[in-house]
């Protein structure tokens, strides 16, 4: 039973301690169905290369992005690093060696449920840097095709969601970054 201030029983009214009182009838439960968890993350990394005013980029063969041109990259696996994963991907994807990355942006790519893969979301870290004056891409990997691509051309190819927006701010952090003082 309840105890009063002075420690001694309160008298019960008709209940004993495992009893509780009847409850309205609830509503039903709803018929609602629940709500479906968030996509998972992935994490990733990809590269912004730059040559003069072009920018290496491949052509997606497989996944949601089939067909879409994007910067290289690809999945960060465990025990490596953004920076290494980078260089890793470009390397596979185009046959470049780029020795000098910087951090540019973090990127989320959410992908939808296609026939061989659920939906989820790539947590992207983008590098970019100058590419080597010889470089010559040769598409690898899940690449299709592999190539310096100007402007112009950019400007009307099948692309990935916020591909120009990156290559803008890799043009203008390159172009602070190749005129700031030596140190």
């Amino acid at each position: 039973g309840q105890s009063s201030a002075s420690g001694t029983p309160s008298p019960t009214v008709g209940l004993s301690d495992n009893m509780t009182m009847p409850q309205e009838k609830s509503a039903p439960a709803s018929t609602q169905p629940a709500p479906e968890p968030a996509p998972p993350r992935i994490a990733a990394a990809s590269v912004l290369l730059v040559r003069g005013d072009e920018v290496l980029l491949v052509r997606r063969a497989k996944g949601g992005n089939a067909g879409l041109w994007s910067a290289p990259g690809g999945h960060i696996t465990p025990g490596e690093s953004a920076l290494e994963a980078a260089r890793r991907e470009l390397l596979e994807e185009t046959g470049i060696i780029a020795p000098d990355l910087q951090p540019l942006a973090t990127h989320n790519v959410p992908l939808q449920a296609v026939e061989d893969s659920l939906a989820r979301t790539y947590e992207i870290t983008v590098f970019t840097g100058i590419a080597p004056p010889d470089a010559v891409p040769r598409a690898g990997s899940d690449a299709a095709d592999a190539r310096f691509m100007s402007p112009a051309r950019l400007a009307v190819c099948p692309k990935t969601d916020g591909l120009d927006q990156l290559v803008d701010l890799a043009r203008t952090v390159l172009t602070v970054t190749q005129s700031a003082p030596p140190r």
